[in-house]
């Protein structure tokens, strides 16, 4: 069995994460496991994600932390809190019309 008195269970680093598996299996209880997660996406600026069918369903005013979806559209938008409103990031592929200078078909 691992020896885990040494291991600082508030530390959420991901070589921390990683004591808590060996080759033996899970050397940590479940909720240690979630709680050392939560405290690593915390401390990484992971940001939240808000999916919904349309970009008219997203709140009036986001949130600069939170990735926002539209499904319908297949878009992935920031909210941006100086221009007051989303920003699109990322798109369906087969909506661009100029790729490397060329028309796309």
């Amino acid at each position: 069995m691992p020896d885990n008195t040494n291991r600082d269970t508030n530390d959420a680093s991901p070589k921390n994460i990683q004591k808590v598996i060996d080759y033996n299996g899970l050397s940590t209880y479940h909720a240690e496991i979630l709680k050392l997660f939560q405290q690593y996406k915390q401390e990484s600026n992971v940001p939240e994600v808000y999916m919904a069918d349309s970009y008219l369903d997203f709140p009036a005013v986001g949130n600069e932390n939170y990735l926002y979806i539209d499904k319908t559209e297949n878009k992935t938008y920031r909210y941006s809190p100086s221009l007051l409103h989303y920003v699109v990031i990322g798109g369906d592929y087969h909506d661009i019309k100029v790729i490397n200078g060329n028309f796309s078909q």
